[in-house]
């Protein structure tokens, strides 16, 4: 046998195991969501406007000082080298004060 008929054979029998491994993945998949289907849960669906809601009233503030804070200064990053301001690491305030 050639170079070239080893070649073709290696690759057809790569080639093959390939299709055959994607068929075994594909076939465990399929067997897999016909003995556990998907079942929805009611509880989770009243509380995720609550956290949608949480999660854009935080955007909406982070946004609005960013550009706050873009608006006072010019220079690239220098909002980054700005120091935390008052409502970060509240609570060690509270413990130095008492």
């Amino acid at each position: 046998m050639n170079d070239f008929a080893t070649g073709i054979t290696l690759t057809w029998m790569g080639i093959s195991i390939t299709f055959l491994a994607l068929f075994v993945l594909i076939l465990l998949i399929v067997t897999l969501r016909a003995v556990f289907p998907f079942k929805a849960v009611i509880a989770d669906d009243e509380k995720q406007p609550e956290a949608d809601s949480i999660n854009g009233t935080v955007a909406i503030a982070a946004a609005w000082w960013y550009l706050q804070q873009k608006k006072k200064s010019t220079a690239l990053g220098q909002v980054l080298e700005q120091p935390p301001g008052p409502w970060r690491n509240s609570s060690r305030k509270k413990h130095h004060r008492k």
